[in-house]
């Protein structure tokens, strides 16, 4: 499954729609998954680490980690490890909708950042399929949802936009007409996306990814703490 979702061509669109966002400094990358996006980041120069509650996923993110010469990239997620670290970016990146009650771990995340830190969250949008439910989504979001959900964690929403069309579009619809046979589906890696043909129309679907539409199921939401004046 993490081999089949790894080819998901929205994935680094995704992050590409992030990096634009980034203040410059440190950034933490909650929820990291197995490491691709922070590994992404030192790649780049960036100074990035991640927390992560899979213990295989941690481990995997080192293992490559190592291997291209950052050393450990990913930590496991404990209450203890977070305290008294803070970032000028702190990244949920499709990771909100994966918690029964995000409001809490958004409040305690504001503790983390510096002042003047940038928090950047992306969530889905749109109808949620058997696959959403199957890999644990509770919830997606309108603009209005994310933005309550920001603020009522203590945060002052400097922007939310609605970007993915069509791409994303085509990808969630894909999923609600194949039901449950887009679980076993993504099991196996699909050639169509590795493919020329794949290639060129997966490039020109991509061509207004990062545009705000109404349209757009995928949001893109920045943040920061709240001021007390």
């Amino acid at each position: 499954m993490s081999e089949g979702m790894g080819n998901n061509p929205t994935r680094r669109l995704r992050q590409d729609a992030i990096l634009k966002r980034l203040q410059k400094g440190s950034t933490l990358d909650f929820g990291a998954g197995d490491g691709e996006f922070v590994l992404r980041m030192r790649e780049i120069g960036l100074h990035s680490i991640g927390v992560e509650m899979s213990k295989e996923g941690v481990a995997k993110a080192n293992s490559k980690g190592q291997t291209l010469g950052f050393g450990d990239v990913l930590f496991e997620h404990t209450p203890s490890f977070l305290l008294g670290k803070v970032y000028d970016n702190i990244v949920l990146s499709e990771v909100v909708e994966h918690i029964e009650n995000p409001t809490s771990v958004l409040k305690s995340l504001a503790t983390n950042l510096a002042p003047g830190g940038l928090l950047i969250i992306t969530v889905p949008a749109g109808p949620i399929s058997k696959f959403d439910l199957f890999i644990g989504h509770y919830r997606h979001y309108s603009k209005k949802s994310l933005t309550l959900e920001i603020e009522l964690a203590g945060f002052e929403v400097n922007q939310i936009l609605q970007i993915g069309f069509p791409l994303i579009n085509i990808v969630r619809i894909w999923c609600l007409v194949r039901g449950d046979k887009v679980i076993k589906a993504l099991t196996n890696p699909n050639s169509f996306v590795k493919s020329p043909v794949g290639r060129l129309i997966l490039r020109l679907l991509s061509l207004t990814f990062q545009l705000d539409t109404r349209f757009g199921w995928q949001l893109i939401a920045t943040a920061k703490v709240k001021s007390l004046s």
